[in-house]
């Protein structure tokens, strides 16, 4: 029926600066030219990320994959993500 090739990836990242600083904006057409302020938060500089990829490439000219990635061990956030895509061609 096809082809299945499955992928596991792992990743460790590692930000070499920490640019926590506050940023000013102001917008373009704001006649009172008012300047928004945020402050940023710090950094987590060190945080991994794994994902499984499962890839079909079946007969007649379909193909697709599924993914899930998440990221670990990160201070302030959480990401999941899932992907799928199909493609055929014409």
């Amino acid at each position: 029926w096809g082809v299945w090739q499955p992928s596991l990836q792992l990743g460790w990242r590692h930000a070499l600066t920490d640019s926590a600083e506050r940023t000013t904006i102001r917008f373009v057409d704001d006649p009172l030219e008012y300047a928004v302020g945020f402050d940023a938060q710090p950094d987590d500089r060190n945080w991994g990320e794994f994902a499984v990829t499962s890839t079909f490439t079946f007969t007649h000219g379909h193909s697709g994959f599924i993914e899930y990635r998440q990221r670990f061990a990160h201070d302030f956030l959480e990401e999941r993500v899932l992907s799928l895509g199909w493609r055929i061609e014409l």
